[in-house]
């Protein structure tokens, strides 16, 4: 089982601009981006996160003289799980899963005892929506947009074609940030696109689809860099995908009957809740059928392995937390029920594939 370094991590670029505006931060920097913040004082610092760009993607898709390979610094990895909920809200926070609990698609909250698909505010699996926003509500966090605007002179801006200030599709997205360094004489964006991610959900990593959709990025962030002056722009990922498939535990009635209740985080981290008396055979018969596919922890093993991060976790962190989690480790995917989309690709496990994604960095006179 390969594993994440939190010392060399997506967590290290929001705490490398924290520290770039001489703000406290929560966890490592990333050296590589100090360095270049440093050199350079540049007046606006944009980041673009294409979710899904995994660096095995890039590289097995681009030559070494295309705009995002060329420019790229580092290889770093994702936070655990390998999923946009986790690591999305480590990128805008510069907090480790742990520390910020929202550990995945659908997170337990032990308080009300409920799995929770917190983006969508729904009970998991059904169709009931709460009247408040149950992720704020128990995991609460500051943006560093929040903290950048109340504490510095410069303009901080969240892009997003679902929070923060909207735009409407990709050419939007880079009209916008380019308006926005014309407008304000200092700038932080964060620009977050939806794809490749969306597009290899439905159609598969490697399909032409997918391929095209980052040669279009790759030409559409060149061309950015030419029309704006004195900024660096970084270029990163969440998190890589895998073609996958599912396993259903309601295949497997004797495992399924050990169950008190559906599984947490996403597919290819699927936290479960088991019967107390039931554990000694869940194990048992967990490592009969799927021991080559998927790493069995405890919640003990979880804690003592750090996983989900180091340092001090929130303080509803182990609550959150099943009686054991299924780690994919090969292109398997595991599923409470039949139900909800079929998707051909999938992330949250922990292969190269998964955990691996570039730091690009480009700076502009």
């Amino acid at each position: 089982m390969k594993r994440i370094n939190y010392s060399n991590s997506i967590v290290g670029i929001p705490n490398s601009i924290l520290k770039y505006f001489g703000i406290g931060y929560f966890n490592s920097t990333s050296k590589v981006l100090d360095k270049y913040l440093n050199k350079y004082n540049p007046q606006n610092i944009i980041i673009i996160l294409c979710d899904g760009m995994g660096f095995n993607f890039l590289k097995n898709n681009l030559s070494k003289k295309d705009f995002l390979l060329k420019n790229t610094k580092k290889v770093i990895s994702s936070v655990f799980p390998t999923t946009t909920t986790a690591a999305t809200t480590s990128i805008i926070t510069g907090l480790t899963p742990n520390q910020h609990c929202w550990l995945g698609w659908d997170n337990y909250i032990k308080p009300i005892n409920k799995v929770v698909t917190l983006y969508l505010n729904k009970e998991k699996d059904t169709d009931n929506t709460f009247d408040e926003n149950i992720g704020f509500k128990f995991f609460p966090y500051k943006t560093i947009f929040d903290i950048i605007n109340q504490k510095t002179n410069t303009k901080a801006t969240y892009l997003s074609p679902f929070t923060g200030t909207y735009y409407k599709d990709i050419d939007d997205m880079f009209n916008q940030i380019i308006l926005l360094t014309q407008k304000h004489s200092h700038n932080f964006i964060y620009a977050y696109y939806d794809n490749p991610d969306a597009i290899m959900h439905k159609y598969g990593v490697n399909s032409i689809e997918s391929i095209n959709q980052l040669h279009l990025l790759n030409i559409k962030i060149e061309e950015l860099t030419k029309k704006i002056n004195n900024s660096i722009v970084i270029v990163t990922a969440d998190h890589g995908l895998i073609d996958s498939s599912n396993i259903y535990l309601e295949d497997y009635e004797e495992i399924f009957d050990c169950l008190l209740h559906t599984t947490s985080i996403d597919s290819r981290a699927s936290m479960m809740f088991v019967k107390h008396e039931k554990k000694a055979l869940f194990e048992k018969l967990f490592q009969n059928y799927f021991k080559k596919d998927f790493v069995l922890l405890s919640k003990e093993e979880i804690i003592q392995s750090s996983i989900f991060g180091i340092g001090k976790g929130h303080k509803l962190f182990k609550s959150c937390l099943g009686d054991y989690i299924a780690i994919a480790i090969k292109n398997k995917n595991i599923k409470y029920k039949r139900n909800g989309k079929e998707l051909l690709a999938n992330h949250a496990g922990l292969t190269k594939e998964e955990i691996y994604v570039p730091l690009i960095i480009k700076n502009i006179k």
